[in-house]
């Protein structure tokens, strides 16, 4: 972070790319958050390989919503069927059906910002009906690919 004092700038690498920044007021009172310049928003305890229920569990207790996408519902793919029919987790997006099997669900919070949970090992073992899906990557949605 760079600061030019006398132009009132402040120069801040977000990692994503530089933001410029106003400086008005006391600089301790202009901190960015994060790259939209809104508070980050607090994603509690998730880890990679934790169970997808679990991780499910933490969400919804924080607050994040399960965002209801009806595509999968009239699937007839093995898999689908039992995440959603059988699981009921309402918000899976999609899944691929080759490789690490991964699948993707979505939540909402009240502000509007969108999460996205990637799972891996989608596929129930051999002779059973229990999923063993684990969190591969998750992320927030940047506010111009919501509408994609």
């Amino acid at each position: 972070m760079s600061e030019n004092r006398e132009s009132g700038q402040r120069n801040i690498n977000t990692g994503g790319g530089n933001y410029n920044e106003r400086i008005e007021g006391d600089y301790h009172q202009n901190v960015i958050n994060n790259y939209y310049n809104n508070p980050l928003e607090s994603i509690p305890s998730l880890r990679q390989g934790m169970p997808y229920e679990q991780a499910r569990q933490i969400l919804i207790d924080a607050g994040w919503q399960a965002t209801f996408n009806r595509f999968p519902l009239a699937a007839t793919q093995t898999q689908t069927d039992l995440i959603v029919n059988k699981k009921g987790w309402v918000e899976l997006e999609s899944c691929s059906g080759s490789g690490l099997g991964l699948c993707t669900f979505q939540f909402k919070n009240a502000a509007g910002r969108i999460l996205r949970i990637v799972t891996a090992n989608n596929f129930p073992e051999s002779n059973s009906s229990e999923l063993n899906n684990t969190v591969f990557q998750w992320f927030l949605v940047k506010e111009e690919e919501e509408n994609l």
